[in-house]
């Protein structure tokens, strides 16, 4: 990185805290080590387990500075363009693909925004009719949790949309219909 960036002492505690500690089953590396510590009854593998788990942790945490230092950070005043707004992680607390890209959506009714959280709602509907055949328990827990009849037309702004002759929920302007 050619520019020097610091991290506040609040956001680099926030970073470590993220790291989990050690959800589910240990890496194989970990738990090898520690069954010929067990089989062997040699502390000298409890004592490389423990160096790698830290190991681990440090290239993680490691990661995770990286990522956030190289990504533009959020600026004070409202953007209305593309930026970095969220960090994401897995629920377990496994990696993400670094070279991944993610797009959250907001889909209850809160915020201040109704044409943005409408635009998510809408958005959610089109993926679930997308993936229907492919992932069809996802698509249908989509369709019950943000149901099409739950979308009020009062927010839309383009009120020329109608749903494509396709029925596939994505809106095409009127001139598109026959």
């Amino acid at each position: 990185m050619s520019d020097t960036r610091y991290l506040s002492e609040k956001t680099a505690l926030e970073l470590i805290d993220q790291e989990p500690e050690l959800p589910g089953e240990p890496p194989e590396r970990i738990r090898n080590l520690l069954q010929q510590a067990l089989e062997l009854g040699d502390v000298t593998k409890v004592a490389q387990a423990m160096r790698l788990t830290v190991k681990i942790t440090k290239d993680n945490i490691r990661r995770r500075f990286h990522s956030f230092l190289e990504t533009p950070q959020i600026p004070q005043t409202r953007v209305d363009g593309l930026y970095k707004r969220y960090i994401v992680q897995k629920a377990d607390g496994t990696p993400t693909d670094n070279d991944a890209e993610y797009f959250v959506l907001r889909l209850d009714r809160g915020g201040s925004d109704p044409v943005h959280i409408q635009a998510c709602r809408d958005a959610i509907q089109t993926y679930a009719q997308r993936i229907r055949e492919h992932l069809p328990a996802l698509a249908a827990d989509l369709n019950s949790r943000y149901p099409r009849e739950d979308l009020p037309n009062d927010s839309n702004p383009t009120s020329s949309q109608t749903t494509s002759p396709l029925d596939d929920g994505v809106p095409t302007s009127s001139s598109d219909t026959p």
